[in-house]
């Protein structure tokens, strides 16, 4: 009975330590947004704010420029995950891989443009940790969303007739 019991007590203190010396699971990342059946991330949120600065060349400098920044951004991802989703429930809209490339370079070329110069592209792209095949990458989702959206758009206001009443 007194090795049972030494047992027992053995097997306690080695779970208590197996439990204390393994540390809690790190959060990666959390949902901010739930859209239909699609959630959207802070890492997402992350990512388009910092687009956004790698675009305009230009960061918010105060806490409050990022909290109004951060918030438009949001309520943006959420008014374009509903067109997307309604865009993907119709299966007469279709983008081709041709179109994104083509509207992915074009995107490319005007923020090139915007920056003065590739120069001053590249340089932002390091100071961000990004090159720009990575920052093409990140693009092209984004693309095919946006053309998929227009489409949308285009296929609802032909079937919209004005009448002179």
């Amino acid at each position: 009975m007194k090795r049972l019991t030494f047992l027992f007590a053995v097997t306690v203190a080695l779970v208590s330590i197996s439990r204390a010396a393994t540390p809690e699971p790190a959060t990666l990342d959390r949902i901010i947004a739930i859209v239909g059946n699609e959630v959207i991330l802070a890492s997402e949120l992350s990512a388009q704010m910092q687009m956004i600065s790698l675009q305009t060349g230009r960061k918010p400098t105060s806490e409050a420029e990022v909290i109004q920044l951060r918030d438009r951004l949001l309520e943006e991802m959420v008014s374009d995950q509903l067109f997307l989703q309604e865009a993907r429930k119709d299966t007469s809209i279709h983008v081709r891989a041709e179109e994104i490339d083509q509207a992915l370079n074009d995107h490319m070329q005007r923020v090139i443009t915007r920056m003065g110069s590739p120069e001053k592209f590249a340089e932002a792209l390091a100071s961000e940790g990004l090159t720009q095949r990575e920052l093409e990458k990140r693009y092209r989702p984004d693309i095919e969303n946006q053309l998929l959206k227009q489409r949308l758009i285009q296929k609802r206001l032909y079937t919209v007739s004005v009448s002179k009443h």
